[in-house]
């Protein structure tokens, strides 16, 4: 079984909305599982802070999710061997 975390917060960087300028930080807390079968889950939300220069700030937050189920041999090895 693998299970990793993540949580990070970025340095500020410059971006602009809507034709402002702003200071943006973003944080993405996340967490990856897979089990001996190859099946995983994969979690994950972010924050985004976008901060104008007279201190007004807006804020956008996502988050989701991606779930696999473990892999399938649907013989394709099997095929390239005979056509190799």
């Amino acid at each position: 079984m693998i299970h990793e975390h993540v949580n990070e917060t970025s340095d500020p960087f410059p971006a602009t909305i809507c034709g402002v300028h702003v200071t943006a930080v973003e944080t993405v807390v996340g967490q990856f599982s897979q089990d001996a079968s190859g099946a995983s889950l994969e979690t994950s939300n972010a924050t985004t802070v976008y901060t104008a220069a007279n201190g007004n700030a807006i804020e956008f937050h996502r988050a989701g999710s991606i779930r696999d189920t473990a892999p399938v041999d649907n013989g394709c090895d099997a095929i390239v061997a005979a056509l190799s």
